[in-house]
């Protein structure tokens, strides 16, 4: 509609406009002005941008993806590249502004205590929005989309319990042009502590609230959308996006992060599990970004890049290059080699090098093999793990901790 408006007032062909027109109305969304017609007339130095390059980022994406739901004819290729060229000038005269980089990071974990309470619709459903966005690392709309009647207990592959589902209308799917997507998350173990007194390991199980919002919808008639989430006032109504995204932000304001989005929660949830050592590979596959070398992931949604190794130490202590030359003498002629044994993991705990890694509950101190020394949760050692070199095309990667 506003380009419609813009095209009305600049007396341009809606359904058959220029890159230039395309850019110039990109321009004057940025700049929020209605006068603004040409790019020649912008002056940079008196004229500062009123939105931020990403948004009309995503504004060009729409009228692109407008164009085609309206059955009119993509830009040609020439058009298309002076469009690409405007957001881009756009991204660097408005960089979006990093929010959260301003205030205290948090986990999931940190929002469990103010989860609300009861067995009521109204609790269930917004403790099943949480726990299932932040379990898989959820967009904050993606939930709204499970089919209810596609929600079903089941074994996978290595008999696990899990409750699966599909997911109508998301990113992914429109991409490849497919009706749903499919996800699942798994159970709790029934001896896990929670953060909460009046709340149980069912009350945050991700599949157990699935299970029981489902069983809650078998007992209501005369409905006809398949949504989990609708209004507690009036169930014909499922929730709207940012209705659910309200829950969450509430969420966080009574857990004392009132600047943070509802959208910070995926980021939360891939910065936790990052840290604590989950595969990329496997949060990529979950959180349902494109491949385990998504810079987005990576740049966007690791936004404090806090990582569980003490650089300091790292780089300071010279310790820390004594173990490394252990654990490759180890790798090259096993732990009978050639030279001398310089385990720092043997030495005194009240001279050792600070610790690299977060501690672990477990005071027990794990085995140490030959093909690596699993130093990250003991109490005595420096935790730097080096891998073997990887062959060409695997990707590169430098020393981890675990």
């Amino acid at each position: 509609s506003s380009f419609r408006a813009f095209c009305r007032r600049q007396e341009i062909d809606f359904a058959a406009p220029t890159g230039t027109d395309v850019a110039a109305f990109l321009m004057s969304y940025l700049f929020d002005d209605e006068a603004f017609d040409e790019l020649a007339h912008l002056d940079m130095s008196t004229l500062p941008p009123a939105r931020s390059g990403t948004s009309v980022a995503s504004v060009a994406s729409a009228l692109s993806s407008a164009r085609i739901a309206l059955g009119l004819p993509a830009l040609p290729p020439h058009d298309q590249v002076q469009v690409r060229r405007a957001v881009q000038a756009a991204r660097r005269l408005a960089p979006a502004y990093a929010r959260q980089n301003e205030s205290v990071p948090y986990s999931p974990l940190d929002l469990v205590p103010w989860l609300p309470v009861g067995g009521d619709y109204a609790a269930m459903r917004d403790r099943c929005l949480f726990a299932v966005r932040a379990t898989i690392c959820m967009r904050p709309s993606a939930p709204l989309r499970i089919l209810r009647s596609s929600v079903v207990h089941v074994e996978d592959l290595l008999e696990r319990p899990i409750v699966r589902f599909r997911v109508s209308r998301t990113k992914s799917s429109a991409a490849a042009a497919v009706a749903f997507d499919s996800n699942y998350v798994e159970f709790l173990p029934p001896d896990t502590p929670v953060a909460h007194d009046n709340l149980t390991v069912d009350d945050i199980c991700p599949a157990r609230l699935l299970l029981r919002l489902r069983d809650f919808w078998h007992s209501v008639s005369d409905i006809e959308h398949d949504s989990l989430f609708a209004r507690a006032s009036d169930l014909s109504r499922p929730l709207s996006d940012d209705f659910a995204s309200k829950i969450i932000t509430t969420l966080l304001g009574r857990a004392g992060f009132p600047s943070m989005t509802a959208h910070s929660l995926r980021a939360a949830a891939n910065q936790y599990l990052n840290n604590l050592g989950v595969p990329p590979q496997e949060i990529e596959i979950r959180g349902n970004w494109k491949s385990s070398s998504n810079s987005v992931r990576v740049v966007h949604y690791t936004t404090f890049r806090y990582v569980s190794t003490n650089f300091a130490a790292a780089v300071l202590d010279p310790r820390v290059r004594d173990q490394a030359a252990e654990q490759a003498r180890r790798r090259l002629y096993g732990p009978q080699g050639p030279f001398p044994s310089t385990d720092v993991s043997r030495s005194d705990q009240s001279s050792g090098p600070p610790t690299l890694a977060r501690p672990t509950a477990s005071s027990s101190e794990p085995s140490m093999s030959d093909e690596e020394t699993s130093l990250a949760t003991s109490s005595r050692a420096v935790p730097v793990v080096l891998r073997p070199r990887r062959d060409r095309g695997e990707g590169r990667g430098g020393p981890t901790s675990e």
